[in-house]
This record gives C-alpha cells, sequence and structure tokens, in this order.
C-alpha cells in the first residue's frame, strides 16, 4: 500500500479540515439565494484548495485521473483567464464535488496507476481470464478500499478499457477482453443452432414464445429475440413480430432431425467420464443448481475450479436423469425436447471464455431442474453400462 502525500502544507492530515469544508458548503445550500457572506466563504475555499487540485492533476500519470482533476477544475475556475467562475448555488455544488474528490484523495491505498497495472498481471498470468465479469467494488476490497475509493478503480478502468484490456459493464462491473468474447445476441444465435441441429424442436410445432425461450436458455428476452432475427435472416427460422417462430423444414440442419438420442447419451457419457470424480458435496442437485443460476444472474464469477466442480456434478447426474424421465414419460414431445437439450448442453465443449462457460453452466442448471421435476426430483441411480435402460428410440419422437 501506498500512502498519498499531504495535501496542504499546514495539515498533515488534511482530512479533517477538507470534512469541515463540505460542512460549510453544505451550509451554503441551504437557501436558494447565496448571501454575500456565502460567496465569500465559498471563494475562500476555492482559492484554498484549488492549487492543492492542480498539483493532483499535475502528477497524474492516469489518463482518465487527469481528465476528472481537469474537469473538476475547470468547473470552478476559468481556464483561459485563471479567474474563478462567477460564484452561485451551482458553483457550490461544483465546488462540493472538488473537495469530495480531494478527500477521496487523502484515502490510503494504491494509486490509479498501480490498480491498472494490478489488473493488467492479473490478465496476464491467468487470474482474470477472458470474458470474467468482476464488480468494481469486490476489486476495491480485494486491495482494502472503503467505499469512497472505489472511485480509483473507476478510472483504472477506464484506462484500460481505453487501451482495448477491458471492457465497463452496466452496474460498476467491469469485463475482461479476450478473442472468445462476442456480442451476446450473437453467442444466443450461436446456441439456439446447436440446438435446432439436435433436434430439440419438434418440426410439428412452433418453438417456445420468446419468454419461455429465455428462460430456458437463461438470457434475457431481448437478446432472445435479437438472435432469433439473426438466425431468420439466416433463413432457418421464420421469424415476425407478433408471432412465435417456426423452423424452416427444408433448412439442410433442421432436415436431419437431430443425432439419435442414445447417441447423445453416449457423448454425455464419455464427457462425464473424462472429467475428475466430484468430490463429497453435501447440496443436492437442486442447491447445486440454484447456485450456479444466482452466480449468473448476480454476474458473481466464482474461482474457475469452484465453478468446474459444479459443472461436473450436473453432467454426472444428466444421464440417470434422462433415462427416468424417458422411463416415465416415454411418448411425451415436450419430455424428448427437454431430454436433448439437457444431454446437448451436458455434451457441449466447454468454452474458454469464463462468461460464456457460466451461462452454458446457467442452461445446463435449467435444463437439470427440469429433469428433477420430471422425476419427481429424485435423483435415479446411475445406470451401469451393463445394467438394462429404457429404450430412448432412434431419433426424435413423434408428436
Amino acid at each position: 500500500m501506498t500512502t498519498p502525500p499531504p495535501l496542504h502544507a499546514e495539515s498533515a492530515d488534511p482530512a479533517p479540515r477538507l470534512r469541515g469544508e463540505l460542512v460549510r458548503l453544505g451550509h451554503a445550500t441551504r437557501n436558494p439565494e447565496l448571501s454575500a457572506t456565502d460567496r465569500k466563504k465559498v471563494r475562500r475555499i476555492l482559492n484554498t484548495w484549488l492549487p492543492v487540485a492542480a498539483a493532483h492533476r499535475d502528477a497524474q500519470s492516469s489518463r482518465s485521473a487527469t481528465a476528472l482533476w481537469r474537469e473538476l477544475i475547470s468547473d470552478v475556475r476559468d481556464s483561459d483567464t485563471g479567474a474563478l467562475r462567477p460564484i452561485t448555488t451551482s458553483s457550490v455544488y461544483r465546488a462540493q464535488n472538488l473537495i469530495r474528490a480531494l478527500l477521496e484523495a487523502t484515502q490510503r491505498g494504491p494509486s490509479v496507476e498501480q490498480l491498472a497495472d494490478r489488473i493488467r498481471k492479473s490478465v496476464a498470468n491467468g487470474d482474470y481470464p477472458p470474458g470474467l465479469v468482476m464488480p468494481m467494488k469486490k476489486l476495491a476490497a480485494e486491495v482494502g478500499y472503503t467505499q469512497s475509493s472505489v472511485v480509483r478503480v473507476e478510472l483504472a478502468v477506464n484506462d484500460l478499457q481505453a487501451e482495448g484490456l477491458v471492457t465497463v459493464e452496466p452496474y460498476h462491473r467491469f469485463r475482461i477482453v479476450g478473442a472468445a468474447t462476442t456480442h451476446r445476441p450473437t453467442q444466443v444465435a450461436d446456441w439456439l443452432r446447436v440446438l435446432i441441429e439436435g433436434g430439440v424442436y419438434p418440426h410439428s410445432s412452433p418453438l417456445p414464445l420468446v419468454q419461455q425461450l429465455a428462460r430456458t436458455i437463461s438470457s434475457s428476452p431481448q437478446y432472445v429475440t435479437l438472435a432469433l432475427r439473426q438466425l431468420s435472416d439466416e433463413n432457418l427460422i421464420h421469424f415476425q413480430a407478433g408471432r412465435r417462430p417456426t423452423l424452416r423444414y427444408d433448412h439442410p440442419l433442421i432436415a436431419g432431425g437431430g443425432p439419435p438420442l442414445e447417441e447423445l447419451i453416449t457423448l454425455v457419457r464419455l464427457c462425464a467420464e473424462a472429467r475428475p470424480t466430484p468430490v463429497s458435496d453435501h447440496d443436492s442437485l437442486r442447491q447445486v443448481c440454484g447456485r450456479l443460476w444466482l452466480w449468473w444472474r448476480t454476474r458473481h464469477m466464482p474461482q474457475p475450479a469452484e465453478l468446474d466442480q459444479a459443472l461436473v456434478r450436473l453432467i454426472a447426474a444428466v444421464e440417470p436423469l434422462i433415462r427416468s424421465s424417458v422411463a416415465r414419460h416415454p411418448h411425451d414431445p415436450q419430455v424428448q425436447s427437454i431430454v436433448r437439450r439437457a444431454a446437448l448442453t451436458a455434451a457441449a465443449p466447454p468454452p474458454n471464455d469464463l462468461d460464456l462457460r457460466m451461462w452454458r453452466a446457467a442452461c445446463l442448471s435449467t435444463a437439470v431442474r427440469e429433469l428433477l421435476d420430471l422425476t419427481d426430483g429424485t435423483p435415479p441411480r446411475p445406470v451401469s453400462s451393463a445394467g438394462a435402460a429404457p429404450s430412448l428410440g432412434s431419433g426424435r419422437s413423434a408428436s
């Protein structure tokens, strides 16, 4: 940790003085019209602290921090003449912003440039993989910042966004950019294309409603709508506003009807066998599903090993759940759609992009919960390769 230099020669710790200045500025805003005494008070505060703010501006190596200080100063002082701007009620609020920034600068901790270097190193050594979405508050907490000092993290992230290393996300989060980072509706369209080619959606009925489709693939309806339009432009589906999308029967991806379900089950089994045996976990499958779904909904990025451990649990459960679901509902087209979606999701190669992997895990958790509902919530025992298993048919079930 580094300690910022004293902000004023008269005080080794300027924070109490700055807090007092904020109180005095607050008193000045109580009346709609500023009195002569209030104007004199605001002028005195600005003349005292503007040189300190200018020194901070000149000492910055961060572009974003320099731009911030320049803006704060120019809000209260004319950049051409160097004179204070007319003291009005609005200029009092601008003076408060300047004093708050100076108060934040007294906080201990890494500088903006040091924070940016920390993120660069974490990306370089793989601690922050491509696609990782991190709340800025979480990074601030890791370096011991208080709530007010999150602004340094925001400035560091802005610098890295200008470098192309990260992108700023809503709700004060940032995403690590990588080769796998893609436009979200395109990712949704790619996944829907896999499900369509895998025979998840029957020819004889339209695709689910947008809201239902969004729920099953853990995406927002807006992204699903954009993805459906993209697939419509590819002549894979018919999609018009106000109508449910339908498949184009003559498209090469649809004509085959998808691989036999038993073939998909084999892929799931191979995928489960290729992963390490899950360690003892007292959480039920529903709890694991809920944890994955919550991680995705809140964009909480767990450690990759923790995410992989949860995926191992679900993938290992997919085959017995599918066999039990088909045994209970052998001729139900909706069940056939669910089990195909679960098998395709479990057998799909895991993406390198951590954010994509989180989304795929959320899709799998939704499918596993639907399978649990089909089996009355009781996961069946795994079926050995030598044991009897319910017949799954050779392809898509008839409607």
